[in-house]
C-alpha cells in the first residue's frame, strides 16, 4: 500500500480536470492497479450549482468523483510520461443510499475489478460521515493510448 497522500497540485498531474470540474480533492491511500481512497470537501455553496436553493449534493457528481478517482488511480499506477485518455463507456447498479448534504466531506473508496491495456472496470463507493451514500456496482471505460 501506498503511504503518502496526494492532494493539491499533484492531483492535477493525474487528471485533465481543472476547477471547478475537479471533483477529487486528495487520494487518501491507494495500491497500484488494485484500489483506492480518496475525499472531495463539498462546499455550502458550490460555484456551478445554479439555485441557491439547493441542499443537496447531485448524486451524479459523486459519479463523476468516483470516476475520477479511478483514473486518478490508474494515472499514478502507470510509469508512461502522459496520462491516457480515458472514454466513459457504461455506468449501471448506481444506488443513492441517502442525501449527500453540502457543507461535508465526502469519502470515497473505488476498486479496479478488471483492468486491461485498453479498458477498465471498476466499483465503488461514497460515505458521509461514516454512512454510505452511495453505492456503483460498475464503471466501464476505454483507456486510449496515443
Amino acid at each position: 500500500m501506498e503511504k503518502d497522500f496526494i492532494s493539491g497540485e499533484r492531483i492535477t498531474q493525474y487528471l485533465p480536470q481543472r476547477f471547478p470540474f475537479l471533483l477529487l480533492d486528495q487520494i487518501t491511500s491507494f495500491e497500484k492497479n488494485e484500489w483506492a481512497k480518496g475525499c472531495k470537501v463539498i462546499a455550502a455553496k458550490e460555484p456551478f450549482l445554479l439555485q441557491d436553493t439547493e441542499q443537496n449534493w447531485p448524486s451524479e457528481l459523486v459519479i463523476e468523483s468516483l470516476g475520477q478517482l479511478t483514473i486518478a488511480l490508474i494515472n499514478v499506477s502507470n510509469d508512461a510520461d502522459k496520462a491516457p485518455q480515458i472514454l466513459l463507456g457504461s455506468i449501471s447498479g448506481v444506488t443513492q443510499h441517502a442525501p449527500i448534504p453540502l457543507a461535508c466531506r465526502l469519502d470515497m473508496s473505488v476498486r479496479l475489478e478488471v483492468l486491461s491495456e485498453d479498458s477498465f472496470v471498476t466499483s465503488g463507493f461514497a460515505e458521509v460521515d461514516g454512512t454510505r451514500v452511495l453505492t456503483m456496482d460498475s464503471l466501464v471505460a476505454k483507456i486510449i493510448k496515443e
